[in-house]
């Protein structure tokens, strides 16, 4: 996935803007009414939940008496020699989808951890009055709950549902996995149309045959429908609520005022009603898309370590598609969203990077001549409709925070958007809020004993101002009243406090759209770091503007020794970086020697600071395996930096001091562990990155990470990392991974292997 660069027809001043007027987060009151309206919604639904049970019985009683009439009409068409053609009104053998001929349709299925609901939704796929043949995609994100097993059943059982069990957990939300289904679909080949569906949802017998027959007689390669929004009650009983239908709950606001407003069966330019399209719901499962339009403009979701991606997707298909039909009726129920229910608050700071990529895809559309400006001021009041995010932050400094990054955001994209027609404008209210010149993002769990240190270290940095986010994953120590003690004195620090333990990486990438700073260092909570360094470092940054600064560091082993005290043992910067830190080629470009070289360091991520503002346009993450999740961040930056790295002098101040802890106190992940087995999910997640980048494949850095792969291989079986009963399989689907970086194929052949 080849993320978009630049802002074209922009006016680039609005980068450099630091200061921001914002509103006093107190008088927020989007956030207030958000949390009202939440408690008035709920208290809807309980009510007509209560209404509905009370309309099971009525409902009943007329589906036995339509069964009895329809009986009797067919015995009396029967009897009187009617066509064949009126009887298969009610056999459904023939008429417009019984006969032969009619397009196939790819439908694509993502699923993960949805066990409870597969049975009602498989029915609903198999009951399909679509005549036309059909296949099913299905694709498991690395389920843990049954969940590949019952897919398995219900595929021995129909032939047209086809598993892919990804190997891994993907980043982020649906993203990769649905891509992986429209390129399976795309590879079967012979398929017209590709539709979406969740595998918690359930389908009206109609949703095919509708969908193919407003394609097909209007003429558009898209289609969008009706849906309605059902209960997460148990499935147990999906028989009867697939007789009955479930209890419906509210749509948003938005959908209900929007969708209306869009002409019913009557085929029309996108571009002429994109106000009102980009207000309804953009979710995959309520649209039909014609292949040769999926070919053509390459429709596929953005890939990250991000949640609703789906936003994007639908900006890309109606600022491309030449025109559209919609089917304003129910075909689609959709059941109560997990993601938004059990997402934390926190978690909405994805809408962040959905805002920078859909503007930064209409700005390009807009200077290429293909949508007209005014798209980009309808692209501007969407993403105020978001605002929202910021009152369902339960923190108040957190919700500042949210508050400070919506209007930056807006600030941003402000230039471009109100020119062409934008009805919103950045609020000039409250006090002034200045850019930070650093971001710093420490992840930690249960540290404790470590952790004061590097805050207090943070606390004496001088001259540059400064942001910090301490992201706590399910630490059971002191860790937190640690966190506490110390950044109640800093306005501009926070504590990010996560369920459960979750890889640093992850960590890392969920503050990563919230950072303000110019430049951002990512540290881990047992290191030390040199605030003199640390401010020289940032000043030279800020001076030279390059994306990326290396600088110098230094390893200490720290030992446990039986009396409980610990023995440092300073081991100074490895000998192969200090290497490649004063090489010269002089057979190769500056800029090529420069490149070729920062890819040769360690990993390392706290051995750099990078822009921040260019880091969350170019969709720089973090891998999310429990080790080697910052490999893909190394190879990510240095290959989007290309000429714009500076090396620091060697001889320098080590900028952070790197803890090793050889001892049962604090014992990194560096011995025999299960968990090493996701280092063939960090290589391939690298992998699927770095070979979408333009001119890759051809370059000398398609070698050197081939290399790189093959010693990291090699590490871990010498090392003794991988436990014995996994070698095995390690050495197979390693093997495999060599084959396709080796040859630099296809990202896809990692995930399917």
């Amino acid at each position: 996935m080849v993320w978009p660069i630049g802002r074209s027809g922009l006016d680039e001043s609005a980068q450099d803007r630091e200061c921001l007027k914002l509103p006093d987060v107190h008088d927020w009151e989007q956030g207030l009414m958000s949390r009202i309206e939440l408690r008035l919604l709920l208290t809807v639904n309980s009510l007509h939940s209560t209404l509905y049970e009370a309309q099971v019985l009525t409902k009943l009683l007329c589906l036995a008496s339509m069964a009895v009439l329809a009986v009797l009409l067919v015995l009396v068409l029967a009897i009187t020699g009617a066509p064949a053609g009126a009887l298969a009104l009610f056999t459904g053998s023939a008429g417009i989808y019984g006969s032969r001929g009619l397009p196939s349709v790819c439908v694509v299925v993502t699923m993960y951890n949805t066990e409870p609901y597969l049975d009602a939704m498989f029915h609903s796929l198999r009951e399909q009055s679509y005549q036309g043949p059909w296949e099913a995609i299905v694709v498991d994100d690395f389920s843990q709950d049954g969940s590949r097993d019952r897919l398995e059943r219900l595929a021995a059982q129909d032939s047209r549902i086809i598993p892919m069990l990804l190997p891994m957990r993907t980043a982020g939300g649906t993203g990769t996995p649905a891509n992986v289904g429209i390129e399976e679909c795309i590879r079967r080949g012979g398929h017209k149309y590709l539709t979406f569906a969740d595998s918690d949802d359930e389908l009206q017998p109609a949703f095919l045959s509708r969908m193919v027959d407003a394609a097909e007689s209007d003429d558009v390669p898209v289609v969008l429908i009706g849906y309605d929004v059902v209960s997460r009650s148990a499935s147990w009983w999906w028989p009867l609520q697939w007789i009955l239908g479930s209890p419906t709950q509210p749509k948003p606001k938005s959908e209900l005022e929007h969708f209306g407003q869009l002409p019913h069966r009557t085929a029309f330019d996108p571009r002429d009603h994109l106000r009102h399209l980009s207000r309804v719901i953009a979710a995959p499962w309520r649209k039909i898309l014609r292949m040769d339009f999926v070919r053509e403009y390459r429709i596929r979701f953005p890939e990250g370590d991000f949640l609703y991606e789906d936003n994007v997707l639908h900006w890309t298909i109606i600022t491309r598609a030449p025109r559209i039909s919609v089917i304003q009726d129910v075909l689609v129920h959709h059941r109560v969203s997990r993601t938004l229910t059990e997402t934390l608050p926190m978690q909405l700071s994805s809408f962040f990077t959905v805002f920078d990529l859909v503007h930064t895809d209409v700005a390009r559309l807009i200077s290429e001549g293909r949508l007209q400006p005014e798209a980009a001021g309808i692209a501007w009041d969407w993403m105020q409709g978001y605002s929202w995010i910021c009152g369902r932050q339960l923190d108040a400094r957190m919700r500042d925070k949210f508050v400070a990054r919506f209007h930056r955001a807006k600030a941003y994209w402000q230039p471009h958007a109100v020119a062409h027609g934008g009805k919103g404008n950045v609020a000039l209210l409250g006090g002034a809020r200045c850019q930070p010149d650093l971001s710093v993002v420490i992840p930690t769990f249960n540290a404790g004993s470590v952790l004061p240190n590097l805050l207090r270290s943070l606390a004496a940095v001088k001259s540059i101002s400064m942001e910090v986010f301490i992201v706590d994953a399910g630490s059971t120590d002191d860790t937190q009243l640690n966190i506490q003690r110390l950044i109640d004195e800093h306005p501009q620090w926070y504590n990010v406090t996560l369920r459960e333990r979750t890889p640093a990486g992850v960590a890392r990438n969920l503050v990563t759209p919230l950072l303000e700073g110019k430049y951002t260092i990512f540290l881990d909570a047992d290191d030390d770091v040199s605030p003199a360094m640390l401010r020289s470092t940032v000043a030279y940054a800020l001076s030279r503007k390059p994306k990326v600064v290396l600088a110098p560091y230094t390893n200490e082993a720290v030992y446990n020794l039986p009396n409980g005290s610990n023995l440092v043992v300073v081991q100074g910067m490895l000998a192969t970086d200090r290497r490649l830190w004063v090489e010269r080629n002089p057979s190769s470009s500056a800029s090529d020697s420069t490149t070729l070289r920062a890819l040769r360091l360690v990993d390392y991520p706290w051995q750099k600071i990078v822009c921040t503002r260019w880091m969350q346009l170019h969709g720089i993450y973090f891998g999310v395996s429990a080790v080697q999740n910052d490999v893909q961040f190394h190879w990510s930056a240095v290959l989007w930096a290309g000429k714009s790295i500076l090396f620091m002098p060697v001889d320098s101040t080590p900028l952070v001091h790197h803890k090793k802890f050889l001892g049962a106190a604090r014992m990194q992940l560096t011995k025999n562990s299960a968990d090493r087995m996701e280092m063939l999910g960090a290589v391939q997640a690298t992998h699927a990155h770095v070979s979408a980048l333009d001119g890759f494949c051809s370059s000398r850095a398609a070698l050197l990470w081939a290399k790189k792969v093959e010693n990291f291989f090699s590490w871990a079986l010498n090392q003794r990392l991988v436990p014995r009963p996994s070698i095995a399989e390690f050495k197979r689907r390693s093997a495999a991974v060599m084959r396709c970086v080796s040859a630099c194929s296809n990202s896809r052949c990692l995930l399917v292997s």
